[in-house]
């Protein structure tokens, strides 16, 4: 199907919110759709009513992370024209490991890291699905699965005389994700493709399988690297049950130079701010380049396409003040991290890169121990007891982060101690409140370029 009949299909249906594929006109959210014949059937299937949606997550970290957020995106845009979402943990999938995309067999889990990346999970999509629900009250609540709970009841003769015999080999054996891991290299003993991922993909149909029948879920949502999973459940579903059921495509997200965002692929930004923080996250969408933006405020955020244009004739005029960066990395930081979470990082911002010292003052005076730490995640945390007279020189010494006294007096004369991010290189200068220790009884120290120290003084 040509892109033209696509987006014909898409606006002969646009006269309700509920057909989805009208998202292909957000820059192409909705990148293609399974069965790719079916363009027409799964626009009038959306529109005639209220329909079950779901997206998988393997739990292969603590924590979903960028990568995973568009698809994220896809059920909350499902869930704000009228559909209920469902969001499947792989808690027993995720203990083989999905094949698509990847160049070698993901390593083992353990049970017991396997029990906190669900936890991890589920935290991540219930915060940001109640985020969400705080600006649309109206919605259906996200559905959270895990598989293991079916798995566990199903044994392996069961699962192969009841699923695996509607499988059908050539099938399997033509699917992307299995042909580019089928050629073994000369002398590697473990290359190649093993059976438990050969197998993957009828896991994942069977997940469809089972959601079909216990929630009317016809529907499924993957990125591109999925329709080869997307295809087999579509396959699955008909062969067992007699019934459509269609796949909804994203794009798959990747870097400027075309490299997949992922954990796996080492430039994962996480969800969790434990893992990222939301300075972090915020920073992240603000270093977006010029050439990405608008395609990410259409794909991350809800804002209509006329103030999408808006901000991207100011970018245009003076793309020197990232209008549409600043603009991006605050809708994706408040869905993700909240309010608080978007204060946290406009207050770290502040910080850093306000060259004004009164007003990194008055930030810094209002914010609490906790979000300093939040902020300076690997700063040192030192209590420290106020001594009246106790001068620059001494407060450095006693954070023991010089050898001597010598070369604490040369770094700090030299511009290479900071207090409350203001140079100090006067070595008699005395501690005061107010100035050194600001009202929250907290202190941070700079040395050097990049390390810090927070004091928590006892006056």
């Amino acid at each position: 199907m040509t892109m033209r009949q696509f987006v014909t299909i898409t606006r002969r249906y646009k006269s309700t919110s509920r057909n989805l594929l009208r998202l292909t006109e957000r820059h192409g959210f909705i990148a293609n759709y399974w069965p790719r014949e079916k363009g027409h059937d799964i626009a009038a299937f959306l529109e005639k009513e209220s329909r079950t949606i779901y997206a998988g997550f393997d739990p292969t970290a603590q924590s979903l992370h960028v990568g995973n957020l568009l698809v994220i995106m896809g059920l909350l845009q499902a869930q704000r024209n009228g559909h209920q979402a469902i969001a499947l943990i792989g808690g027993a999938t995720a203990r083989i490991g999905d094949p698509s995309g990847k160049s070698e067999e993901r390593p083992s889990l353990a049970a017991k890291s396997l029990s906190q990346n669900i936890s991890g999970l589920e935290k991540n999509l219930k915060t940001i699905f109640a985020k969400f629900k705080e600006v649309h009250p109206n919605i259906e609540d996200l559905k959270i699965v895990n598989n293991a709970e079916w798995y566990e009841d199903i044994n392996t003769i069961d699962f192969t005389a009841n699923v695996l015999k509607h499988c059908r080999v050539a099938k399997m054996l033509s699917k992307d994700s299995v042909k580019t891991r089928l050629e073994v290299k000369k002398g590697d003993p473990d290359g190649g493709i093993s059976g438990a991922e050969f197998l993957y993909q009828a896991y994942q149909a069977y997940d469809w399988l089972h959601l079909s029948r216990e929630h009317d879920c016809l529907l499924q949502l993957g990125g591109h690297d999925q329709i080869g999973n997307i295809s087999a459940g579509h396959e699955l579903i008909k062969r067992v049950d007699g019934k459509e059921a269609y796949g909804l495509v994203l794009p798959l997200m990747t870097t400027e130079s075309g490299q997949k965002l992922g954990k796996s692929e080492g430039n994962a930004v996480w969800l969790s701010p434990t893992m990222t923080s939301s300075f972090d996250f915020y920073q992240y969408f603000i270093r977006i380049p010029d050439s990405e933006v608008e395609k990410m405020l259409y794909f991350f955020t809800f804002l209509p396409p006329s103030e999408i244009q808006d901000v991207i004739k100011l970018q245009k005029l003076k793309p020197e003040k990232r209008e549409a960066q600043l603009k991006l990395a605050s809708e994706v930081t408040k869905l993700v991290h909240g309010q608080k979470g978007l204060d946290l990082a406009f207050k770290t911002t502040e910080i850093l890169y306000n060259k004004n010292p009164s007003q990194v003052l008055d930030t810094l005076r209002s914010i609490s121990k906790d979000e300093l730490k939040s902020i300076f995640q690997s700063a040192a945390y030192v209590k420290m007891i106020m001594q009246p007279g106790m001068t620059i020189l001494q407060f450095a010494m006693k954070l023991q982060c010089f050898k001597n006294e010598k070369i604490a007096q040369d770094i700090i004369q030299s511009g290479g101690f900071s207090v409350n991010q203001i140079k100090r290189t006067n070595i008699d200068q005395v501690i005061l409140p107010g100035e050194h220790i600001l009202q929250n009884q907290l202190s941070l120290v700079k040395i050097g370029k990049k390390n810090y120290v927070i004091v928590d003084w006892e006056v």
